[in-house]
C-alpha cells in the first residue's frame, strides 16, 4: 500500500524514510519490513535483542497471534496513524 490510504478502515503506519519523506503503509507493508529487519540481523532472537525486545513478541506477530506493539513499530522508525479517504 506504500503511499496510498487504507480504504478498508484498517491501521495505516507512517514510515519516516530516507530525506524526510513520509509515506503511509498498511499492515501488511509493516510485516514485510519487520521480517526483512529480522532476516538482515540473522534471526528473530538477534533482532530482539538488538533492538531491547522480547523474542516471543517478535515471533507472535509475525505469526499472526499478536498485534503490533509500539516498541516493535518504533525499533522499525514507524507509527501508528488513521487516515481518512473518500468514498
Amino acid at each position: 500500500m506504500r503511499g496510498g490510504v487504507d480504504a478498508s478502515g484498517g491501521d495505516c503506519f507512517v514510515d519516516h524514510g530516507k530525506k524526510g519523506k513520509s509515506s503511509l503503509l498498511d499492515k501488511d507493508d509493516v510485516l514485510r519490513l519487520l521480517r526483512d529487519a529480522v532476516a538482515k540481523a540473522g534471526n528473530q532472537s538477534a533482532w530482539a535483542r538488538e533492538k531491547n525486545i522480547n523474542r516471543t513478541a517478535v515471533s507472535a506477530i509475525l505469526n499472526g497471534r499478536k498485534n503490533l506493539q509500539p516498541k516493535i513499530l518504533a525499533a522499525l522508525k514507524l507509527k501508528k496513524a488513521e487516515a481518512y479517504t473518500r468514498m
